[in-house]
């Protein structure tokens, strides 16, 4: 967060005591003493995005009873250490300042160094004020200077809202530092600017209105990536799977794109109507990154059926036309049984692998209603396709000896590579098949 002062300031290095502030602390012999914070005063709300800083302090005379010239270094933060605090003034000779660009709901610190023509440098620990909720665009993303920023990133912005008001925005953007208004009266906290040029420094501002106000907010600027920064993305995975239980039966077909290999932050997200596995469309979530169809009723994929995978690209994600062939073969646990009790220390699991020409599957072994993310604590074995496996202490150590309910999944996959341009090496797409069996007591 920056705010924004009438002077610019660099890091003070001298020699600092601290006293309090309500100015009773310990009053030195030389230099200026008995700080006292007028405005804001300790612990006091307000409700603008700019504050007034007004302070007092003495000063002790020089050898010729003449009050010695002082100036201040004044910083401003939202902690009492002042090595966090922003440094909005140096050598500034008035005791007040005005601070720009406060967030709403926060709670900030200031506080004063104060020097002397004789050398002496006294400082105030501070004082605290509140912000209240107040009309203020804030909260940038792109984040105000970002650099090598994606060409297809969106802009957006927070405010502190009310409930059961109505609030809209005027969107101010372009390669001027005095951006043209480019949306007007929208409700929407976000506005997509379309495909940004390459190497190349935005502007941007946001006018925030309600029937009672209007506020606007700071300029914020980004600047995107050159072309060679490009990213290549990772198709992390491709999913056609389908899951065999004891109570239910669903097919799922997901999609997911690695944002970790990507070369900056921002991935854009295909629109709807851009990701195809045969006629099924699949969805955007937003909180698992991903893309996903899900079908509990009738069955849609039929072992040994080939599955062809489209992508209509955008200028974050690239076109993409892959197929794999998904294997006629259906897994089933069966043994142990829905129920049944095994040892902690190992136990023997079978399975009907007569339909199956696979060479491989693989067993996992989880705690029955965790979250369905793979972590430290589950067992994971692959083994040749021959209907039998034991699993051994060393194999169960995972679980550190905890009893209780499990889950014994036995998955069967083929794995296919995507070779595509945009697409780094590792990119796959691969089908799955799921026998799941439940409630499976560990002692």
């Amino acid at each position: 967060m920056k705010f924004k002062a009438y002077v610019k300031c660099i890091p003070l290095l001298s020699l600092i005591l601290l006293l309090s502030y309500s100015g009773c602390g310990l009053y030195p012999d030389h230099g200026p003493y008995n700080f006292q914070c007028l405005s804001p005063t300790h612990n006091s709300t307000i409700y603008a995005d700019t504050v007034q800083l007004r302070w007092y302090n003495q000063n002790h005379e020089s050898e010729d009873g003449i009050q010695p010239r002082t100036w201040y270094d004044v910083y401003i933060g939202t902690t009492l250490a002042r090595s966090e605090m922003l440094c909005v003034a140096e050598e500034y000779e008035d005791r007040e300042i005005t601070v720009r660009n406060l967030l709403p709901n926060t709670r900030y610190w200031w506080s004063v160094v104060a020097h002397d023509e004789n050398g002496y440098t006294n400082s105030w620990q501070g004082c605290a004020f509140w912000t209240g909720c107040f009309l203020y665009p804030y909260d940038p993303s792109p984040f105000n200077g970002a650099p090598s920023v994606n060409i297809g990133a969106d802009l957006s912005w927070s405010i502190c809202s009310v409930p059961g008001e109505t609030y809209g925005f005027d969107v101010y953007f372009g390669i001027s530092t005095d951006p043209e208004l480019v949306s007007a009266n929208q409700s929407e906290q976000t506005y997509d600017p379309g495909i940004l040029d390459y190497e190349t420094t935005y502007y941007w501002k946001i006018f925030a209105f309600n029937e009672a106000d209007t506020a606007e907010g700071p300029l914020w600027q980004f600047t995107t990536m050159a072309e060679s920064e490009a990213p290549t993305f990772t198709l992390l995975e491709v999913d056609v799977y389908m899951t065999y239980g004891n109570y239910h039966y669903q097919e799922e077909i997901r999609a997911r794109f690695d944002m970790e290999l990507a070369l900056t932050d921002t991935i854009r997200p295909l629109q709807a109507d851009s990701v195809f596995v045969e006629d099924y469309k699949m969805w955007w979530n937003q909180d698992t990154k991903s893309y996903s169809y899900v079908e509990t009723s009738l069955p849609f994929i039929d072992q040994g059926e080939r599955v062809d995978f489209v992508v209509f690209g955008n200028s974050s994600v690239p076109d993409l036309n892959s197929s794999i062939v998904f294997d006629d073969c259906v897994p089933i646990l069966t043994y142990p049984q829905p129920l049944d009790h095994v040892s902690i220390n190992g136990f023997d699991v079978h399975w009907d692998n007569s339909s199956c020409s696979i060479a491989n599957v693989t067993l996992t072994l989880m705690k029955y209603d965790s979250p369905s993310v793979r972590d430290s604590t589950d067992v994971w074995i692959t083994t040749t396709n021959d209907g039998f496996y034991t699993f051994t202490a060393d194999d169960l150590a995972p679980l550190n000896g905890e009893t209780g309910q499990y889950d014994i999944i036995i998955i069967e996959q083929t794995v296919g590579a995507i070779v595509a341009t945009g697409y780094m090496p590792g990119s796959i797409i691969r089908t799955r098949a799921y026998h799941m069996v439940v409630s499976v007591y560990l002692d």
